[in-house]
């Protein structure tokens, strides 16, 4: 029987491409991963390295860049292997990539590579299958094994993704009488754990502790400042979504409204908008109507079409934050109360609004020295210039 966190990364592989694209923009510590295992397969060239658990090969894409590095990868997740596609062809992958069961032995022969590492792999896998994958590697390494994988101490969510486990790799290693070093940190989630298989092949430290420290400094003096661009994003979408929100309330809330007018008789008139042209000044904005001043604002939804010389425009705090804007030559009509109330925008160059309700007739010059917002509740009056 297949564990349900093997079957997650079997079946759910699709999409973490760009997953990992949006995760590099505010976690540092996936850049440093990558400068990591590219400098060591660099300085060490010419190698034959394996990525375990490659994924969509987050890493390889920077291997294969580099000259006399071999770049290969091994993955339980046919869905995890196919986003390759969205970076290299599907020949390359098919030479350089094998797909496998999660705890299967190796399809390669012992020490055929110089450079074999995990990067967030094991976190993922059993605690009961892990030394036998830790021996795997060892076994077709002939140069070093290495793992960016969270330390025991690290508090993790053992629910996600199927489940998830902080093993103590030195401790396992120790066990199977295998000397495994940790490596100076680049950043505090993960620890760096470091073998050397045999003298077959000797393989060269990246970096110095004096780098890894800078490494490290760097995370943490920039740490707070991507954490406060976090907040605010996520600060931008709650007021989003709480706009989205208020539209939605309107909405239902002027629906409930007519509903309401045509079952007592009250059928509201509608209102004809239209802009008049000036000689200098040619458009209107309309950033909502309301059947009265506390009532919901009107759907945009009610334009049955939207006539020639008007569009909608992007407008935060209007409805569906979009405002209307319109030009001479056409008008349109909206179900409205006897006397709506109509959020208008104001600028240099504004025009002037014609607004008719049933018999009463308005005209508006929404002309401002700067951008205002314009509020015109209709009067009983039959007729007015404002």
């Amino acid at each position: 029987m297949v564990h349900e966190n093997y079957k997650y990364w079997q079946t759910e592989g699709v999409g973490w491409y760009e997953k990992y694209i949006n995760r590099k923009k505010h976690i540092p510590y996936f850049h440093f991963q990558e400068i990591f295992i590219s400098e060591i397969a660099s300085r060490n060239s010419p190698v034959k390295v394996l990525e375990y658990g490659c994924g969509v090969g987050r890493h390889l894409k920077n291997l294969v860049d580099i000259p006399g590095v071999t770049a290969n990868g091994y993955d339980q997740s046919p869905t995890m292997v196919s986003e390759m596609l969205n970076w290299t062809s599907q020949e390359w992958v098919d030479e350089h990539v094998r797909i496998g069961g999660p705890v299967s032995k190796l399809p390669y022969e012992d020490g055929f590579f110089d450079i074999v590492y995990t990067s967030e792999v094991l976190v993922h896998v059993c605690p009961e299958d892990v030394p036998h994958i830790l021996k795997e590697l060892l076994r077709v390494s002939q140069g070093v094994v290495f793992h960016f994988e969270p330390g025991p101490e690290v508090d993790l969510d053992r629910e996600v993704h199927g489940g998830c486990w902080g093993h103590d790799i030195q401790r396992m290693y120790e066990d199977m009488g295998v000397l495994c070093r940790t490596l100076p940190k680049l950043f505090k989630v993960q620890d760096i754990f470091f073998v050397e298989t045999n003298n077959k092949r000797q393989i060269s430290e990246p970096f110095s502790p004096t780098t890894s420290f800078l490494f490290r400094k760097m995370e943490q003096e920039f740490e707070p400042l991507l954490l406060k661009g976090i907040y605010n994003t996520y600060e931008e979408k709650l007021k989003e979504a709480h706009r989205k929100e208020s539209n939605l309330v309107s909405a239902v809330e002027f629906n409930e409204w007519l509903l309401q007018a045509a079952l007592n008789g009250d059928y509201p008139p509608v209102a004809r908008l239209e802009v008049l042209p000036e000689e200098d000044r040619n458009e209107a904005w309309i950033r909502y109507i309301k059947p009265f001043e506390s009532g919901p604002m009107i759907p945009w939804s009610k334009l049955s079409t939207l006539p020639e010389n008007w569009t909608f425009v992007p407008s935060i705090d209007c409805m569906d934050d979009k405002a209307l804007l319109g030009r001479p030559g056409s008008h349109i009509e909206l179900p409205v109360g006897h006397l709506p109330f109509l959020s208008l925008m104001g600028h240099p160059w504004s025009s002037k609004l014609k607004v008719t309700v049933g018999e009463k007739e308005f005209v508006l010059d929404l002309r401002r020295d700067k951008p205002e917002i314009v509020s015109f509740q209709v009067s009983a009056k039959s007729k007015e210039i404002v």
